[in-house]
């Protein structure tokens, strides 16, 4: 039953797939963390466990509970 419930999340979030998203950075190797919001297009959803992951445009990859906005193309 968790299984589904996981599946079904990765369905949601595949409405993302070709939308620009913002994020703030976690922290680097050093611990520091930056408060500058990044931005990149997502090219796929993957699940982790049972965490969805967005993989970015710019090669990160980021859970998708850690976006701040999420933007079609048309509204840039």
């Amino acid at each position: 039953m968790i299984l589904n419930q996981h599946a079904g999340a990765l369905m949601t979030y595949s409405n993302l797939i070709g939308k620009d998203v913002s994020y703030t950075p976690s922290a680097n190797a050093e611990g520091e963390t930056s408060s500058t919001e990044e931005t990149a297009t997502v090219l796929s959803v993957k699940r982790d466990g049972v965490d969805v992951i967005a993989e970015l445009s710019n090669g990160k990859r980021v859970s998708v509970y850690d976006l701040t906005q999420i933007k079609s193309k048309e509204e840039k």
